[in-house]
């Protein structure tokens, strides 16, 4: 930045003659982005470039006019990265040995920007009736909107706008009311722009003053849209389409008045600074089937008259068998995204942009088909059983292959509607079956003091391998597990065995005797004992089937713990890959848990609880070679706890050379 001088005359004594008003070099921030805007526009920011103030290019030896600034560019400069400047005289006359004397009064920053914005806000709810009914919001704020105990800095540095709507409809208003349907539809739209006070390319650059000094609209257009930040959301959702039951329709197992169906689309479109789009979509579409069987008893010795009233033999009229199951159930969906989104193209000063490489287009795909199926089945009134399981499959259709089976590339043609109703891949199966039993002891006098239960749950899960291992091995490796657990429960109630033997209770206020009470002093009492078996099987080459499978065995899928490896190897299940690695395990636990409560006087309650458990676990390295099992290494571990009776040992004689409580431990100590 220049000015031409004026000379003060020797012997002045003014303060104008000291300080001409036209020395005074006041220098516009807005005059400075607004020449940057030009010479970006000019493309010349990569040679030295002279403007006078009304922003025309001129020569460096144009003449000079007193008190007009005269600008200087050449490369990118930023005024928000200087951090110093300095001050000298040019000598432009041309001709040599002027000297003088040169006074610089004072530099100081003036006029700072700190105007203020405002702010908009407003909504809108409005319905029809039952059939639809409609939200709308909106805001905006401008560029310096801020709280009032806000600096200039802190306050907005962008205008946005922005709005959401939402619709929902009760389309099934707009059919016949016998058809009893239950349409509902929900629609969204939203959308929000914000636009930048500064270009984000050239930082120091008001954005308004690049959309001035653009040339024409389209390239006025680009830089727009390159500064914003845009996104923009729409939806549409049908969830719980379904046809109710007409009055007096009755239920069947193959009525549509079963299945609700569900269906849900959402897009997104967002553009940025960095981002030239970045495009999202997903999708969900699905059914579920449930019916609930009208209970249907087998209870054959219920009308015989020779059983009533007769307490050892009631248990035969409460024999009871259920025909039908309780409920099934089954649902399958389609769960689908896919983004795809470009980076703006970065394009650096001095480099010819026809020979630079184009950022490439980034995809990615996430397709999913699930399904779940679950049957609950209460075969007598206390032996239950249910079965559940969930199939979660991966759809890779988009994916190219060569001769030899293996990945080569992604087919990008692919759309989120490509192959829609592909099944896919299975990639994680679960299954789990649980069996209830409450045992009869409450149908016989004596035993009715006892409640037990016993239940039995067995897992299965199938976890597909890697497609990194697949490519490796070029066949499947998959891991297979399964697991049971066996737990009895049994509690007592002391006092309804003692009511059944004769002891009848001490009436109120009337002091119990010391024999009594040390004979009835047991009130309660709880057992719990539980197993719980584990395996895992690594290397598993076959897959899994839509309901399941019946590989390796039958009861491998409800937690049997049959050791099947060598079968497995046999039968060619097991991979021979030689880089294989993976362990197979085993677990065992077993857990005794004693509870009671004594009551020896009325005022002294004791709760005592004895605690065992026992754990093993075992790893083993393997490989199978020509469809034999070879162990290779193996480690078992475990573990044991036990709580004890310390009162037993606590008043034993015990000195610095003898503990008769340790020399026991040492003989009971492995």
């Amino acid at each position: 930045m220049e000015i031409p001088l004026k000379v003060t005359q020797p012997g002045s004594s003014s303060e104008y003659a000291i300080w001409p008003k036209e020395n005074q070099f006041s220098i516009p921030m807005e005059v400075l982005t607004k020449l940057k805007a030009i010479s970006i526009r000019n493309q010349t920011l990569d040679r030295v470039t002279y403007y006078d103030g009304n922003y025309n290019v001129v020569s460096e030896n144009t003449p000079y006019h007193a008190g007009e600034n005269r600008y200087v560019i050449k490369g990118n400069p930023s005024l928000g990265s200087v951090r110093a400047m300095m001050v000298g005289i040019k000598n432009v006359s041309g001709s040599n040995g002027l000297s003088g004397e040169f006074w610089f009064n004072e530099l100081r920053v003036a006029e700072l920007e700190n105007h203020g914005g405002w702010a908009a806000i407003g909504s809108l709810d409005a319905n029809a009736s039952e059939l639809l009914n409609i939200s709308a919001t909106g805001r905006m704020h401008t560029v310096g909107f801020g709280s009032v105990d806000q600096t200039p800095k802190q306050r907005a540095l962008e205008s946005t706008q922005e709005y959401d709507v939402m619709m929902n409809v009760n389309a099934g208003k707009l059919l016949p009311p016998k058809w009893n349907m239950q349409i509902p539809v929900g629609l969204s739209h939203s959308q929000k722009r914000s636009t930048p006070e500064y270009d984000p390319v050239y930082q120091d650059i008001k954005l308004k003053d690049r959309l001035e000094v653009a040339q024409s609209s389209s390239e006025r257009d680009v830089i727009r849209e390159q500064a914003e930040d845009f996104t923009l959301r729409r939806g549409i959702n049908l969830i719980g389409v379904k046809k109710n039951l007409s009055e007096g329709q009755k239920p069947r197992v193959y009525n549509i008045e079963n299945f609700t169906f569900n269906y849900a689309y959402n897009e997104k479109n967002h553009r940025d600074y960095e981002l030239k789009y970045e495009d999202e979509q997903q999708v969900r579409a699905g059914f579920m089937y449930n019916y609930a069987f009208k209970p249907t008893a087998f209870e054959p010795f219920k009308k015989v008259t020779k059983f009533k009233g007769k307490k050892y033999w009631q248990w035969l009229s409460d024999v009871n068998l259920n025909l039908l199951p309780t409920s099934v159930m089954f649902t399958a969906d389609v769960n689908r995204s896919f983004t795809k989104q470009l980076f703006r193209d970065v394009y650096f000063e001095g480099v010819n942009t026809s020979l630079q490489k184009a950022l490439p287009e980034l995809q990615q795909r996430n397709y999913l088909m699930n399904h779940q199926y679950a049957i609950n089945y209460n075969l007598t009134k206390s032996l239950k059983f249910s079965f559940n399981a969930t199939n979660n499959s991966v759809i890779r259709n988009y994916y190219t292959y060569d001769a030899f089976g293996d990945i080569s590339g992604v087919n990008k043609e692919k759309s989120l509607w490509s192959d829609f109703w592909d099944m896919g891949t299975p990639d994680h199966f679960f299954s789990k079956f649980q069996l209830n039993y409450d045992l009869p002891f409450s149908k016989f006098p004596f035993f009715e003091f006892m409640r037990a239960n016993y239940t039995y749950s067995g897992d299965f899960d199938y976890q597909r391998g890697s497609q990194t291992l697949l490519q490796l091995a070029h066949q499947d490796i998959n891991t297979l597990q399964n697991g049971n657990t066996h737990n009895l429960t049994a509690n007592f109630t002391f006092e309804q065995l003692y009511r059944y033997l004769g002891v009848k209770p001490t009436p109120r206020g009337e002091k119990t005797s010391v024999g009594k009470s040390l004979m009835t002093m047991l009130k309660t009492a709880g057992v719990n004992y539980s197993v719980t078996n584990a395996r895992t099987i690594p290397g598993y080459t076959q897959q899994i089937g839509f309901l399941g499978t019946l590989k390796p065995s039958a009861g491998f899928m409800f937690g049997d713990q049959t050791d099947l490896r060598y079968e497995m190897a046999k039968k060619g299940y097991l991979t021979e890959f030689a880089d294989f690695n993976d362990q197979y395990i085993s677990s065992k636990e077993k857990q005794l848990i004693i509870t009671a409560n004594l009551q020896p006087i009325p005022d002294l309650q004791i709760n005592l609880k004895a605690n065992r458990q026992y754990t093993e676990n075992y790893t083993e390295t393997f490989e199978v070679r020509n469809f034999v099992y070879n162990k290779l290494v193996g480690n078992q571990v475990g573990s044991f706890n036990i709580s004890t009776n310390l009162l037993a040992s606590s008043f034993n004689k015990i000195d610095e050379y003898n503990s008769a409580a340790f020399e026991k431990f040492k003989k009971t100590t492995v």
